[in-house]
């Protein structure tokens, strides 16, 4: 049982209804029923009103199935998360065909998954694959998973090695600003997405690298999107993935503390998600668990409150040195 349960289960459809709760413990009025019932119909609305804009555009979004010759790119596909989504939209589109840029294959071959050996952080030799990718599926691109990501060591941040650092860079920022600007197309429905992380946002001790990596991941992503909304070019959509610990093999090594207000994630249920996102064409954030819709919140406090909440979280103390 998690924070995340309680709220999607009881707290959330009290909110939306409060009616009910109001009709089991207190004696019915007639002007207090119908102001509940306003409150419902409003927050609905405004719920349905925030789910259309962040899917409107100039023309209808097309899911994967239905666009012609649909190819998807995805680094990282290998293992974890993002073998997860890759193993998600062979499942649901059975027409589309994957390229997985990653160091190691993929652990099963499949006729529509073709495996591109490349290291992201390498600059140039991720140049030249994206050329010959550009060449041969260029026009087919329709949705592009920066995914890859690796971490240093859990050091402080006057151990970190300067290759290391580089390294963490080129895998978790440059490589996916390099990918968008190559390969994202001006004339086709294209969705666009990029795997951040919560620790971009909260920065916990001994994640220095790690997290201003997936920061200036953010902080990119941010500034494309208000661009393309800018600019008015509702074909090409974005979404920034927002998640906390995933249970996979990046974070292993320690006990999460907290778990029932930061609860693990689950790789294969964010992956649907991600998916079910793509296939609406809707831009934003997705942010799990619940906690992750408020690390700005936090960041934003004054200090003091700020740092009582980060070690009542254990955040700063719970990661060993290596």
């Amino acid at each position: 049982m998690s924070i995340d349960k309680l709220i999607d289960w009881i707290i959330f459809p009290l909110l939306k209804y409060p009616i009910f709760l109001y009709l089991v413990f207190c004696p019915p009025q007639a002007n207090v029923c119908l102001f509940l019932v306003c409150y419902s119909l409003l927050l609905i609305f405004c719920n349905n009103l925030n789910h259309w804009y962040k899917c409107k555009g100039n023309e209808d979004w097309q899911p994967l199935n239905e666009v012609e010759g649909a190819t998807v790119l995805i680094t990282g596909g290998s293992d974890g998360l993002g073998r997860s989504i890759v193993l998600e939209i062979l499942a649901r589109y059975p027409r589309v065909k994957v390229l997985n840029i990653d160091l190691q294959k993929s652990p099963q071959s499949n006729p529509r998954l073709v495996d591109i050996e490349c290291n992201v952080g390498d600059i140039e030799a991720l140049d030249h694959c994206l050329d010959r990718i550009k060449a041969c599926y260029g026009d087919q691109l329709s949705l592009i998973v920066n995914n890859a990501g690796i971490r240093a060591p859990y050091q402080d941040m006057d151990q970190q090695q300067k290759d290391t650092i580089q390294n963490i860079f080129g895998v978790n920022t440059f490589g996916p600003i390099m990918i968008m600007q190559k390969l994202i197309p001006s004339n086709r429905q294209c969705y666009v997405i990029n795997v951040a992380s919560t620790l971009g946002v909260l920065a916990p001790a001994r994640l220095s690298t790690y997290a201003a990596s997936k920061a200036a991941l953010i902080a990119f992503h941010n500034s494309y999107s208000s661009e393309l909304s800018t600019n008015g070019m509702t074909k090409i959509r974005t979404l920034l993935v927002l998640a906390g610990q995933l249970n996979t093999n990046m974070f292993r090594g320690f006990e999460p503390p907290r778990q029932f207000f930061a609860p693990m994630v689950n790789k294969k249920t964010l992956a649907n998600k991600i998916i079910d996102y793509s296939a609406r064409g809707e831009r934003g954030e997705l942010c799990v668990p619940f906690y992750s819709n408020f690390a700005h919140l936090l960041m934003a406090l004054p200090i003091l409150p700020r740092a009582l909440v980060r070690k009542l979280s254990k955040m700063d103390s719970c990661l060993p040195q290596e």
